[in-house]
């Protein structure tokens, strides 16, 4: 298949564009060639069905089957004829199946990769392809671009810092990329609980914890919002776990004092699940929704996201729900009577997630979930959270566990099951009665850990997704992912406010108002605990506070994650005041290598082996606010 496209410049001559492609030919058993340059607004197809226009005035196939492509780099030495060669294969090749890619003319493609070179690429439905011509000093980066965003560098004799910008609109194909031993597995066990120790994860094989510091949730539902360079960042940094909300909330800009938030985007950026009508008064711009129809654009975004996120190694909870705080998110919700063409959400916003006094929503809504949970099924790094806080805004329990019985009756028939989360209250509470269906109880700025140690015995795992309200420092962030996975979590998400729609690679300089924090330096620091803990076979550790005998801080905090006789991960913290103590620690008998962790930054403080056998004390070094001591028998 060869597609020329047209294109708008900012600078610089119009051009045109090449791909070269290699189409299954079944009669000779291989591929053959086709394609070439061909003129502006034309498209070359073998056995493609039907052809159309969309509204961004490219021509693309409607039907487009899914199969699997591989990507090979090519090496232009003069950088005389640049391209990137195309090979279509399939399981069960099909001469009616075919696959788009597309690269400038006269453009040197640079695949930027750290480990093997071989690329692969899924196809699945619906597919929004964003081509940015972009400076050399873009590009100094090193990570490959793996979904609809590829960045290529001008061709030498053009000004660097001038734009071109393209895009194509391709409904039918949704292509990521995906790298070597990274890439998600066809047919792989989506995340689920640890079959040895479920108050953690297992993915892919390997004990897993979900440690991260992410964007406050509008990745999908703002278009402003580049989530390919995000989840570059995120993955750099070593985080491996965002939140994002689906699109039936969303927030006006201004909403609690959130500079930059990507929960609120700008008029006619906001895109989510539901079509629009053709009818005009939607409150942020443009048209009604109709929430009997689904956005095809939509769809290509959000699994262009989880398909980004699964290459990056990075889980996405999904959070399907979130009750309306006050009329302002009301009247921005397409469920509002005011916001769709469908006759229904003429209610108060306390109603809206009820089973009761819905007013007609419920029904949509039980669509919504399953389409969405459908859609992701394939994917192996998704956790569908049912609602965010639903202790605000007159969320039901009721609601709850009918929405997690709709997710298990989707999923019934289908080839994967994924695990379910649902959000219990802030700091701590007592679970009572819950779903047998939810694998995973989050609970929001959960400092200290004590809801861990409350609910530890539904052997569940346990959960803290949001942090905030407690100023822009980062102690108060790090100490708190610290101690709640040293107590037993299996999940901590900071939220990080240097995140924002033209900062994806988390530079934002927020103010001082923002309610929360989040920067590169947070992100190492926590990077520092994922390290830790990957030290230890922490799938056989407990929570065990009683063998730490003394050496507390007066105000401060000790906590000690056990595997007993083998191992003990433990964590202090005291106030920048107070004078540090030496460490009582009741050791079993045989030697243990003793090693102090900066928690700031990474550095490995005295060392030492220590004969077990009773109470030992341990010398504690100098530290600011919080270590962590790592003990393994030899």
């Amino acid at each position: 298949m060869g597609i020329v496209g047209d294109k708008t410049c900012a600078s610089g001559p119009r051009r045109r564009l090449h791909v070269s492609a290699h189409l299954p030919d079944r009669s000779a058993g291989c591929c053959r060639p086709t394609g070439g340059v061909q003129s502006r607004g034309t498209i070359l197809a073998r056995k493609s069905r039907h052809v159309q226009r969309n509204a961004h005035s490219a021509l693309v196939p409607d039907v487009v089957a899914r199969t699997q492509i591989r990507l090979a780099r090519q090496t232009h030495p003069r950088r005389a004829r640049p391209g990137l060669r195309v090979k279509v294969g399939s399981a069960q090749p099909r001469t009616d199946r075919a696959c788009v890619a597309i690269v400038p003319k006269a453009c040197d493609v640079q695949w930027v990769m750290l480990r093997p070179l071989r690329v692969q690429a899924a196809l699945a439905m619906n597919l929004e392809l964003q081509f940015r011509r972009c400076s050399c000093k873009t590009r100094q980066q090193n990570n490959l671009p793996m979904n609809t965003n590829l960045l290529s560098e001008r061709s030498p004799g053009m000004i660097a810092s001038a734009h071109c910008h393209l895009r194509f609109a391709i409904l039918g194909v949704f292509a990521w990329l995906v790298i070597g031993n990274s890439a998600p597995l066809q047919g792989a066990a989506p995340i689920r609980l640890h079959p040895q120790n479920p108050h953690y994860f297992e993915w892919r094989g390997k004990p897993t914890l979900l440690i991260s510091s992410a964007e406050h949730y509008g990745g999908v539902l703002n278009l402003d919002f580049d989530y390919q360079k995000y989840l570059d960042r995120l993955s750099a940094d070593g985080m491996n776990y965002t939140r994002v909300f689906s699109g039936a909330y969303v927030e006006p800009e201004g909403a609690f004092k959130i500079a930059r938030n990507t929960l609120a985007p700008k008029t006619d950026r906001f895109i989510c699940p539901w079509a629009r009508s053709d009818q005009p008064g939607y409150a942020n711009g443009g048209n009604k929704f109709d929430l009997s129809k689904w956005d095809p654009a939509y769809f290509a975004r959000l699994k262009g996201f989880v398909g980004t996120a699964s290459t990056a190694g990075i889980v996405v909870e999904l959070t399907l729900f979130c009750p309306m705080y006050d009329d302002a998110q009301w009247q921005l919700s397409p469920m509002n009577a005011a916001n769709n063409i469908n006759g229904v959400g003429a209610i108060a916003r306390t109603n809206v997630h009820t089973l009761d006094r819905h007013g007609g929503l419920l029904p949509f809504q039980e669509s919504l979930v399953r389409k969405l949970v459908s859609e992701l099924n394939q994917f192996d790094n998704v956790i569908f959270e049912i609602c965010n806080e639903p202790y605000f805004g007159g969320v039901t329990l009721e609601w709850q566990r009918h929405i997690a019985d709709v997710i298990v009756e989707t999923e019934r028939n289908l080839p994967n099951k994924h695990l379910i989360s649902q959000n219990i209250a802030n700091k701590s509470a007592r679970i009572q009665n819950p779903h047998p269906a939810v694998s995973v109880f989050n609970f929001h700025y959960a400092a200290p850990p004590e809801t861990v140690g409350m609910n530890y015995h539904l052997n569940k795992a346990i959960g803290d997704d949001e942090t905030g309200f407690r100023g822009t420092n980062n102690v108060p962030y790090r100490t708190e992912g610290w101690d709640f996975i040293i107590a037993g979590g299996a999940l901590y998400n900071n939220l990080d406010y240097s995140f924002a729609a033209g900062h994806e690679d988390g530079t934002f300089v927020y103010p001082e108002s923002q309610p929360g924090g989040g920067n590169a330096i947070l992100r190492h620091q926590l990077r520092i605990l994922h390290d830790f803990m990957q030290k230890f076979d922490f799938v056989s550790m407990r929570p065990d506070n009683a063998v730490i005998k003394g050496g507390v801080p007066a105000g401060g905090t000790a906590r000690a994650l056990v595997q007993p006789g083998k191992a003990m991960a433990v964590y202090l913290t005291k106030q920048r005041t107070t004078q540090k103590t030496d460490l009582e620690i009741e050791l079993p008998p045989g030697q243990w290598d003793a090693e102090w962790v900066n928690t700031q930054s990474g550095n490995i403080v005295r060392p030492a082996s220590i004969t077990g056998g009773g109470v030992r004390t341990i010398q504690t070094p100098d530290y600011e606010t919080d270590i962590a001591l790592r003990l393994i028998r030899k």
